[in-house]
C-alpha cells in the first residue's frame, strides 16, 4: 500500500453521465499534510480488507489476478513508500496500446464505486491515461464507462468513478492508453495506479475516512497536551511501578516507546494486592481528559515486546470512569460499568518461537455494577496469531478497532481478526456507546501473564503512530450522541495561592439535570522513587473544598464531572484542566496589599502592619535603624507557614525633637501678613496632626516621625505674599552661625537625639529674639 496524506480530496473534475459520476483529486505522494478538517498525520490509515470485490489491489503480490498489456509495464517498487504499484510504461506502439485491468463479476443494475491512486507523467499536461469500467472481461473489453486522467500533476490523484451496471455481469476496470494516432509524448506517458478498490456504493462511502486525531510521537518528549501519564501501582498483582522518567516513557527518533526497567533495590515492594514482589519501572500513558473517542478507527503502528511476562496493551475505557479512585466514585462510573475495549494484548513467553510472543488478543469488558463484568460479550476474548514463523517482536504491525454504533472490529496489519455486533445487547449499548480514553501500558506479570521472568529489563513497546478517523456515518453518530449529552462550559485552568479555599465552581456550569463537582489529584507531585509510591485523590468536591488551602504548591489535574441526577446509568460529562497552587510569601503578600516591611527605629516590630492571615512571630521586638532578618507566621483556613524576612528601620525622631518643631510651627501660621492663608492653612493642619500624635499617652516612633517630617514639609511649602514662592526667610548671624555648624551633617536627614538639646536651646531663643528659624529645619 502507498503511503499518503490525503489533502484537499477537492475535486479537479466531476463528470456525469447519465447513470454515472467521476471524480478526480489531487493527493501528493508526500507526507506531514492534512486537509482543511484532518490533523497532520505522517502516514495512511491501513486498507482494510473488507468488501473489495478486487483481488490484490494493492499489488502486493506482484501482478497477480491482473492482465497488464504494455511495453515494460508491469509491477514495480515504489522507491519513497517502499510498496508495490502499477505502471504502464513508455511505448513505442503507433497507438501507445496498454492497459492494467482485472475482471470482475458484478451484480446487475446495481451501483458501484471504483477508486485507486493514479499518477500520470508526461511532457505535455493535456495527454491522459483512461480509468476505465470495460464490458466483458479483458479479451473482450468494450466500452461501457471511462475517465480521463490527465498529466497536468504529475502527481498521485485519488480517481474515483462511480457506475450503475446494466444487465451486464461481466466486467474489466483498471487503467489503459490508447489512441487512434499516438503523438510522441503520448507513447511516452507514464502511469502508475495503487490501492485499487471496486466497492458497492453503500459500502464504499464508509471507506472515506477523515483523520481527526493524531500523534505521529515525532517530537523529543511525550506531548503532555494530548496525553497524561498513569502512576504507580494500579491493577492486580503485576510486577511494574509505572513513572514517568524519560528512561520509560521516551519519545525519540519517531516513537514512543515504554520501557521495562529494573527498579532500584531499595524501591522494590510487595505488591499490596498480592503476593507478587514489583521489580520493574514501566510506563502506561492515556488521553483521559484530553482526547475523547467516540466511533471510528483507532489504529497504532507497533512493535511489540517480548518474553517471558511482558504484558503490553492497547486499550480504552470510558471516559467518565474514576480512575481507580482518583476521582470521588459519585463523580463518575467503576470498571467495568464504564466499558472497556481491548484493542490489542499480549502475553510474552520464553522464546522467540514461543506461541505467546505471536498471539495478540482482542476483548471487551462491561456489566451492570462496579467489578462485576457480565456482559453479553464480555470477557470472551478471541487471539491472532502471526503464521509465517515470525512474531511481533520482529517487526512493526499494525492494530486497531473500526468501531461503529452498536458495533465494533478488531484488526491486525489489514486483516479483520473480531467482529462483535451487540446492537442487540442493551447492555452493551450503554456502556460501550459511550466517549472512550485511548490508554497504552507495558505491564510485567500478574494473574494472567503469570510471573514475569527476571530479564525482561530493557523490553519495549514501540508505538510509531496512534491515529484516529471517522467516515462520515460514525461522525453522524458521535454528534448526536455529543448533542444529547450533557455540557460543561466555563471549565478553565484555576490558579490560587497556598491558604486560600477558591470556589472552583464558579463560573462553570452543566445542564441536562446534571449536578457539577470536581475532584482534584496530586499527579504531577508524584515521586518515582521511595517504595509504594502513588497519586492521590487530595480533594474529592466541593463539599471537601476546605482541603484546597492546604495544598503544596504545585500543579495538580482538576476534574470536573456532570453527573445525571435522575439516571445514573447515563454516562457522566468530563472536563479536565489544570489548577496551580502558587506558594504563599510574605512579600508577595506586602506587595499585593501596598504594604511594605518598613518601620522607625526604637518602635517595636508590632508597628509595622502585616497583610491578612500573617502575625509577627516576636511583635515586641525593637526595631533598629538599617535592616534585620526577623520571622512572622501565617495561619489560616488551617494552612500554617513560617517565613523570614528582612525589615528594614528608618532613623526616628524623639517626642522632644517633634516638640521643638512644633514651637516653630506655632511661631510661623501667627504670621499672617508674610506668608498666604492657604499655605499657613496646610501647615496649621499639620501642626493639628501633630499636637494630636504628642497627645496620645504613649506615641510610636513611626507616629512622631511622620508628624515631625509633615511639619517640615509644610513648613517648606510656606509662600511669601510678595512672591508667590516657597519662603526662604532671612537669615541674621545667629542664624547662619547655626546653620554653618550644621551643614556637613551627612548621617541621617531628622535630627539625632544626642544632638538636639544645642539646637532646641539655639531655636527657642531665637524665637525669643523673633527669628524665623525655619531654614534650620529645613537644612537639617
Amino acid at each position: 500500500m502507498i503511503k499518503y496524506s490525503k489533502l484537499a480530496h477537492a475535486s479537479m473534475a466531476l463528470i456525469l453521465m447519465g447513470s454515472y459520476a467521476a471524480t478526480v483529486a489531487t493527493t501528493p505522494h508526500t507526507i506531514l499534510a492534512a486537509t482543511k478538517n484532518e490533523v497532520k498525520h505522517e502516514h495512511e490509515l491501513v486498507d482494510l480488507q473488507t468488501d473489495n470485490l478486487l483481488q490484490n489491489g494493492n499489488f502486493e503480490n506482484a501482478d497477480n489476478n491482473w492482465n497488464i498489456v504494455g511495453q515494460d509495464s508491469g509491477v514495480i517498487k515504489d522507491e519513497k513508500s517502499g510498496s508495490n504499484m502499477a505502471v504502464l510504461n513508455k511505448t513505442t506502439d503507433n497507438h501507445a496500446n496498454g492497459h492494467i485491468w482485472q475482471d470482475v463479476t458484478l451484480k446487475k443494475h446495481t451501483t458501484y464505486v471504483l477508486s485507486a491512486k493514479v499518477k500520470v507523467q508526461s511532457s505535455n499536461p493535456s495527454d491522459y491515461i483512461t480509468f476505465d469500467v470495460k464490458k466483458g472481461d479483458v479479451n473482450v473489453a468494450n466500452y461501457f464507462k471511462d475517465l480521463n486522467v490527465y498529466a497536468d500533476t504529475g502527481e498521485w490523484q485519488d480517481v474515483s468513478l462511480e457506475f450503475m451496471t446494466d444487465d451486464t455481469t461481466l466486467f474489466a476496470v483498471g487503467i489503459g492508453r490508447w489512441f487512434d494516432q499516438a503523438t510522441s509524448s503520448q507513447k511516452n506517458t507514464v502511469a502508475c495506479m495503487d490501492d485499487v478498490k471496486l466497492k458497492e456504493k453503500s459500502t464504499a462511502q464508509d471507506d472515506n475516512y477523515n483523520i481527526i486525531w493524531a500523534d505521529d510521537f515525532n517530537e523529543q518528549q511525550l506531548d503532555t497536551s494530548k496525553w497524561d501519564y498513569e502512576l504507580g501501582s494500579i491493577r492486580g498483582v503485576e510486577q511494574e511501578h509505572y513513572v514517568n522518567s524519560k528512561e520509560n516513557v521516551d519519545v525519540s527518533d519517531g516513537t514512543l516507546k515504554l520501557r521495562l526497567t529494573d527498579r532500584a533495590k531499595e524501591d522494590q515492594y510487595t505488591n499490596p494486592r498480592g503476593d507478587r514482589k514489583v521489580i520493574y519501572n514501566s510506563g502506561s500513558i492515556r488521553t483521559h481528559g484530553k482526547q475523547e473517542f467516540l466511533y471510528g478507527r483507532i489504529e497504532i503502528r507497533a512493535k511489540l515486546p517480548k518474553g517471558k511476562g511482558v504484558f503490553p496493551a492497547f486499550w480504552t475505557l470510558g471516559s467518565d470512569f474514576t480512575l481507580d479512585g482518583k476521582i470521588n466514585s459519585q463523580q463518575g462510573a467503576p470498571w467495568p460499568v464504564s466499558g472497556e475495549m481491548d484493542i490489542m494484548e499480549l502475553i510474552g513467553q520464553d522464546g522467540d518461537t514461543s506461541q505467546g510472543n505471536k498471539t495478540v488478543y482482542q476483548t471487551l469488558h462491561y456489566g451492570d455494577a462496579a467489578d462485576k463484568d457480565n456482559g453479553k460479550y464480555a470477557g470472551n476474548g478471541t487471539s491472532y496469531a502471526l503464521s509465517d514463523g515470525t512474531n511481533f517482536n520482529d517487526g512493526y504491525h499494525i492494530f486497531g478497532i473500526n468501531w461503529s454504533k452498536g458495533k465494533v472490529e478488531w484488526y491486525v496489519d489489514n486483516k479483520i481478526v473480531r467482529t462483535v455486533d451487540y446492537s442487540n445487547d442493551p447492555l452493551a449499548l450503554k456502556t460501550l456507546d459511550r466517549p472512550q480514553y485511548v490508554q497504552l501500558n507495558l505491564a510485567a506479570g500478574g494473574n494472567w501473564p503469570g510471573d514475569a521472568g527476571a530479564n525482561l529489563a530493557g523490553q519495549e513497546f514501540d508505538v510509531d503512530y496512534i491515529y484516529y478517523a471517522q467516515n462520515e456515518q460514525q461522525k453522524a453518530d458521535a454528534q448526536q450522541y455529543y448533542a444529547n449529552a450533557a455540557k460543561i462550559t466555563g471549565a478553565k485552568d484555576v490558579t490560587m495561592t497556598q491558604g486560600e479555599i477558591p470556589d472552583l465552581l464558579a463560573g462553570v456550569t452543566s445542564d441536562k439535570n446534571t449536578k457539577l463537582d470536581f475532584s482534584v489529584d496530586d499527579e504531577y507531585q508524584f515521586q518515582n522513587t521511595g517504595g509504594n509510591t502513588n497519586v492521590h485523590l487530595v480533594c474529592s468536591g466541593k463539599d471537601d473544598a476546605a482541603k484546597l488551602a492546604t495544598l503544596p504548591a504545585g500543579k495538580y489535574n482538576l476534574y470536573y464531572s456532570a453527573v445525571n441526577t435522575e439516571d445514573k446509568t447515563i454516562p457522566a460529562t468530563r472536563k479536565a484542566v489544570l489548577l496551580t497552587v502558587k506558594p504563599r510569601s510574605l512579600a508577595t503578600d506586602l506587595a499585593a496589599n501596598g504594604l511594605k516591611a518598613v518601620g522607625y527605629a526604637k518602635d517595636t516590630l508590632a508597628s509595622i502592619a502585616l497583610p491578612d492571615g500573617w502575625s509577627w512571630d516576636k511583635p515586641d521586638t525593637v526595631l533598629v535603624q538599617g535592616t534585620q532578618k526577623v520571622s512572622a507566621t501565617y495561619s489560616k483556613n488551617g494552612f500554617t507557614m513560617q517565613e523570614s524576612i528582612d525589615v528594614t528601620g528608618n532613623a526616628s525622631v524623639s517626642k522632644e525633637q517633634l516638640q521643638a518643631q512644633i514651637a516653630v510651627a506655632q511661631k510661623l501660621v501667627t504670621q499672617t501678613d508674610k506668608y498666604t492663608a492657604q499655605s499657613l492653612a496646610t501647615l496649621q493642619t499639620s501642626l493639628t496632626k501633630a499636637k494630636a500624635v504628642l497627645e496620645q499617652l504613649d506615641p510610636t516612633y513611626a507616629q512622631m516621625t511622620l508628624a515631625y517630617q509633615d511639619l517640615e514639609n509644610a513648613q517648606k511649602q510656606l509662600v511669601l505674599k510678595d512672591v508667590q514662592k516657597p519662603a526662604e526667610p532671612t537669615q541674621d548671624k545667629q542664624d547662619q552661625v547655626i546653620l554653618e555648624s550644621k551643614k556637613d551633617d551627612k548621617n541621617s536627614k531628622l535630627p539625632q537625639a544626642g544632638e538636639n538639646k544645642g539646637i532646641i536651646l539655639s531655636a527657642l531663643g531665637l524665637l525669643t529674639a523673633g527669628v524665623s528659624v525655619v531654614a534650620l529645619f529645613k537644612r537639617k
